[in-house]
């Protein structure tokens, strides 16, 4: 690790209400790791030896999807909101709804590596209590069971990480998106669904079994390169659903896309 990476990490903890503590732990305690962090109201753990804070400092300190969210219009709603988390990680984009303090009618965060997930469930359940429902699945074109290796989790798994049956791997269910959404809102609209999920985008819209896109009011994505397939295709396949893309960028997240459904949101 770089003098520079460590300099920017303990600038990071500044941010933070417990931010001492999180210096110290930093400095002294690296074999520590589980830490506290506190944002405001907002209370949350991390791994420091599973990645965890690569996904949730973008979102809750460098504003990775402010541009995006400030654009939906959504932190001012006057109705509570149903959102869908797809590749929650440890659920740094679900708490920003929390730091926010956005009023939420049921957030789903799915996460597919069980070790993340574990973490990720306590961070969402502590800070939305029963509006909260963490999954741990994962997202493609088919159902299915995937076998997942042990590991301590990162912002770039994804479902190709499968193994052999082992000791040392888990069993994961794998849905489809209209599998999800049917389970979870069954009939109705959801206003903002955010998808992560390191190229299996492209299984869920080849699949053909994502047609409850069109019950989505907004759809922030980080879009992959698919062999030689990018953004363009990507707006061309989710045409059919109404989704548009809405020309907002962030350069500090340079394939992550806002969609708005021109039909839901006249």
């Amino acid at each position: 690790m770089s003098f520079r990476t460590k300099l920017e990490g303990l600038s990071t903890c500044l941010h933070f209400e417990n931010s001492l503590q999180l210096i110290l732990s930093r400095l002294f305690f690296r074999k520590s790791r589980f830490v506290a962090h506190r944002l405001g109201e907002v209370q949350f753990v991390a791994d420091q030896q599973g990645g965890d804070e690569c996904g949730l400092r973008p979102c809750l300190i460098e504003g990775m999807y402010e541009p995006f969210l400030q654009a939906t219009g959504l932190f001012k709603a006057q109705s509570s909101l149903c959102v869908v988390d797809v590749g929650a990680n440890a659920g740094g984009f679900s708490l920003i709804f929390a730091a926010r303090k956005t009023p939420i009618k049921k957030i789903t965060a799915v996460e597919m590596n069980p070790l993340t997930y574990s973490r990720m469930r306590l961070n969402l359940l502590t800070n939305f209590g029963p509006k909260a429902v963490p999954l741990n699945a994962a997202i493609g074109g088919c159902s299915m069971n995937l076998t997942v290796p042990f590991s301590s989790g990162g912002t770039g798994d994804h479902i190709k990480m499968v193994s052999k049956a082992s000791d040392c791997a888990f069993s994961v269910p794998m849905l489809t998106l209209d599998e999800l959404l049917d389970s979870e809102f069954n009939g109705q609209t959801i206003d903002l669904i955010k998808m992560d999920i390191e190229g299996a985008e492209w299984d869920v819209l080849k699949s053909g079994k994502c047609t409850r896109l069109r019950d989505c009011r907004f759809l922030i994505i980080e879009v992959h390169d698919n062999g030689g397939q990018g953004i363009e295709a990507f707006e061309k396949a989710v045409q059919p659903f109404g989704l548009l893309r809405v020309p907002i960028r962030n350069s500090g997240a340079e394939d992550v896309f806002l969609f708005s459904n021109e039909t839901l949101n006249r």
